[in-house]
C-alpha cells in the first residue's frame, strides 16, 4: 500500500476512535490467523445478499453475509477476464502492473520477484493449497494445456524462486483423483461452449471434486494444528453450464419469462462488440433440441441455467463449510473471503458473457467475514456485519488480508488496493478511495483501452490510447469519447448523465498511471470538490 493511502487509513481510524465511544484503533488477533479463499468463476452477484429476488444462495447468504460478513455490493474487478482478473488480485497490482491483459503464459516472467497474497503468508510458515481454479492456468503455461498445469506451485528445487503453492493439482489430476470423484460426467461434445441442461450426478460434476480436496485438506489441517492459506476455485458458472440434475429444478424457467435484453442489437463499430457470445445464440438450435430437449434458447432460458448453475456452486461452497463447522477452534480462528474473478453480461446490451467496462462485466460479489478471534479483539467493529455501498477493488483484497490477520509482518512490496478494515467499523467511510478502476484491452481495437471509473453512483468510461506492446499512454487521453452514467438513477447504462463531467475529469486527470494513485487526487481537491463523486 502507498504511503498515502496509510495515512488516509489512518485519517480514517482516527475518525473512528474520536466518534465511537470506547473506540480504539483496530487490534490484530491475539492467535494468527487461517485464510479461506473461495472463488467461483464467472459469477456476478446473483446472490440473496446483493438484493438479487431470483437468486437461491443459502450458503453464500446465511453462513457468510450474515454470519457476520462485510458485503461490499460496489465491488470491481480489475479486468473482466479470468487471467488478467485473478492475476491482479492474488498479486495486489493492477493489470497495466502485472503486464497480463489477457492469457499471457507470462505472469512469471514479467513478476519474476512478486510476493503474491498465497507466497507471502507461506513465507510466514503457512501451509498453502489451491483446489480447483484459482489462478487462471493460462498465466503459467499454453492455453491447450492449462487443464495439466499446476500454477505457481513451489519446488524445492528452487528454494529462492517466488511462488505461491505448496499443494496446487492441476485440474487433470484432480478429475482422474478417484478417492475425491466419481467421473466427470460432461458431455463430450465439439461445441464445448454449449448451453446445457441437468446432466449426470453431483459426484461427477467437477467442483464436486474440488469442494472434496479443500475439505480433506481443512480436515487434515485442522487436527494438524497447522496454519493454512487455503484457496479454493469453482469452476461454475462458467461455461458451459452444465450442472448436475439434482440442481436442474432449483429454479423454474418461469421465473424468468420477463428477462428481456435492453437492446437487441450491439453497434457493430462497438469497442466492445466481441463480448456477444456465439455459444449462446440460438445458431445451434437443431442439436441444442436433439441432445438437451431445449424447445428455444432465448434470454429466460439461458438466465435459468446461468442461474442454476450459481446454485450449484452454492451448495459446494456450503460443503466447504461444512467441514469447519466441525472444528470450532479452527473455525474460530479463520477469516473466510467469498469473490468472483468477475461479473457477465445476460442480455443486456444486447450482450452476453464478460468482455466490456459496462457494470454488469466489472461488477462481482465480494464478502469478507472476520474470524471470532478478530472480533474479539475489536469491540467496536459493526457486530453483525453489515453492506458496504462504496466502491471498492480486488486488489483491496490482497492489502486487507495482510493486515487483519494478525502475523504482525507488514508486506515488503508495495501494493495497489487499500486496506478495507476501516468499513468494518464504518460502513460508508468516505476518506479511503473514491473510486474502483477496470480496464479491457479489446483484441479487436489494438490502439485503443478502456477503463471503467466507478464512483459510488457515478459510473465513467473513459479511453486511453496505447502502443503496440500495450504500455497505456496516458498522455494519449481520448477525453471526447468519456461515457457517464448514474447508476442510482440508471443502472443499465442506457442515457449519458454529462452533469459530473467536470468532476470526472479532474478526478481521472489526477490519478492516470499504472497503479492509479489517487494521492494527488485528495491532496489537490478538497471534500467540496469531491462531494459531487459521493453523491
Amino acid at each position: 500500500m502507498r504511503y498515502a493511502t496509510q495515512a488516509r487509513v489512518a485519517a480514517a481510524l482516527t475518525v473512528i476512535v474520536a466518534c465511537t465511544t470506547g473506540a480504539r484503533a483496530i487490534n490484530g488477533p491475539a492467535e494468527v490467523q487461517n485464510i479461506l479463499l473461495i472463488i467461483a468463476d464467472d459469477l456476478k452477484p446473483v446472490l440473496g445478499s446483493f438484493d438479487d429476488p431470483l437468486a437461491i444462495s443459502p450458503n453464500i447468504d446465511d453462513r457468510i453475509a450474515a454470519d457476520g460478513g462485510f458485503v461490499f455490493t460496489n465491488h470491481h474487478v480489475s479486468s473482466p477476464e479470468c487471467g488478467p482478473s485473478r492475476a491482479s488480485m492474488l498479486s495486489g497490482l493492477r493489470v497495466p502492473q502485472t503486464r497480463i491483459y489477457h492469457f499471457e503464459p507470462k505472469f512469471r516472467k514479467y513478476n519474476k520477484d512478486r510476493v503474491t497474497l498465497p507466497g507471502f503468508f507461506r513465507k510466514l510458515g503457512y501451509r498453502t493449497y489451491s483446489w480447483g481454479k484459482v489462478f487462471d492456468a493460462s498465466n503459467f503455461g499454453p492455453t491447450r494445456l492449462a487443464r495439466y498445469i499446476q500454477s505457481d506451485l513451489c519446488d524445492a528445487s528452487k528454494p529462492n524462486a517466488e511462488c505461491s503453492w505448496d499443494e496446487n493439482p492441476s485440474g487433470f489430476a484432480l478429475a482422474a483423483n478417484e478417492t475425491l470423484c466419481d467421473h466427470i460426467s460432461a458431455p463430450k461434445h465439439k461445441n464445448k461452449n454449449l448451453l446445457a441442461v441437468g446432466y449426470g450426478p453431483l459426484s461427477g460434476q467437477m467442483d464436486y471434486c474440488v469442494a472434496e480436496a479443500a475439505r480433506l485438506q481443512i480436515k487434515a489441517s485442522a487436527e494438524a494444528g497447522e496454519k493454512f492459506f487455503t484457496a479454493v476455485g469453482f469452476y461454475k458458472p462458467h461455461l458451459p453450464f452444465f450442472v448436475s440434475e439434482d440442481f436442474w429444478m432449483s429454479h423454474e424457467l418461469a421465473k424468468f419469462e420477463e428477462v428481456a435484453e435492453t437492446n437487441a442489437e450491439i453497434d457493430p463499430k462497438s469497442f466492445f462488440k466481441q463480448v456477444s457470445n456465439k455459444a449462446l445464440q440460438s445458431d445451434n438450435q437443431e442439436m441444442l433440441n436433439a441432445v438437451y430437449g431445449f424447445e428455444e434458447t432465448n434470454a429466460s432460458a439461458i438466465n435459468r441455467a446461468y442461474y442454476v448453475a450459481a446454485t450449484q456452486t452454492d451448495y459446494f461452497v456450503g460443503q466447504v463449510l461444512d467441514v469447519l463447522d466441525d472444528y470450532p477452534a479452527v473455525k474460530e480462528n479463520t477469516i473466510v473471503v467469498f469473490w468472483g474473478d468477475h461479473g457477465y453480461h445476460l442480455g443486456d446490451h444486447g450482450m452476453w458473457a464478460k468482455k466490456t467496462v459496462f457494470e454488469q462485466a466489472t461488477r462481482a460479489p465480494l464478502i469478507i467475514k472476520p474470524s471470532q478471534a478478530y472480533r474479539n479483539a475489536n469491540a467496536n467493529i459493526v457486530s453483525s456485519g453489515g453492506t458496504v455501498p462504496m466502491p471498492t477493488e480486488a486488489v483491496d483484497i490482497m492489502a486487507t488480508l495482510v493486515a487483519m490477520a494478525g502475523v504482525n509482518e507488514s508486506y515488503p512490496q508495495e501494493l495497489a488496493g487499500t486496506d478495507l478494515q476501516p468499513y468494518f467499523f464504518d460502513l460508508e467511510e468516505p476518506n479511503l478511495r473514491m473510486a474502483s478502476v477496470s480496464l479491457y484491452d479489446s483484441y479487436t481495437s489494438k490502439r485503443v483501452i478502456a477503463f471503467s471509473v466507478r464512483f459510488r453512483s457515478i459510473r465513467a468510461i473513459v479511453f486511453f490510447r496505447k502502443r503496440n506492446n500495450g504500455v497505456i499512454r496516458w498522455n494519449k487521453w481520448l477525453k471526447a469519447k468519456t461515457e457517464i452514467y448514474n447508476m442510482s438513477e440508471d443502472p443499465l447504462e442506457t442515457e449519458q448523465d454529462r452533469s459530473t463531467l467536470s468532476a470526472v475529469l479532474t478526478y481521472v486527470d489526477l490519478c492516470r498511471s499504472d497503479d492509479w494513485d489517487e494521492t494527488a487526487y485528495f491532496e489537490q481537491t478538497t471534500a467540496e470538490d469531491r462531494q459531487p463523486l459521493l453523491q
